[in-house]
Order: structure tokens, then sequence, then C-alpha cells
């Protein structure tokens, strides 16, 4: 899905001092890992949540 990002939710997270870049990828994290948390443990949801994490710099 391609959509925008909450602005109240980037406004938030930016008053309380974080950079608009770090603040767009926690977002899209925290979208993100509800969808990872459904891959059965193992090395396939290892692999894909670091790939993941690695594309979004965490």
């Amino acid at each position: 899905t391609v959509g925008q990002l909450d602005e109240e939710q980037l406004f938030y997270m930016r008053s309380r001092g974080l950079p608009r870049a770090e603040a767009e990828r926690l977002i899209v994290a925290g979208f993100v890992q509800p969808v990872l948390d459904r891959i059965p443990e193992g090395g396939l949801r290892a692999r894909v949540t670091a790939a993941v994490h690695a594309r979004l710099a965490l």
C-alpha cells in the first residue's frame, strides 16, 4: 500500500526531538511490524525482518 504518513504522528514525534526522517522510518516500521509478526518463527522471518530493517535503516 502506498499512502501519506499521518502528519499528526509526524508532528508529535518531531515535537519530541526526532528528526523528520527518523520519525518517518519509525512510523513505517510500526506499520510493517504486524505483517512481519505474521510470518512463522524461524529463518525466513529473521531474514525478511532483517531485510526490511536494513531497507528502513533501523
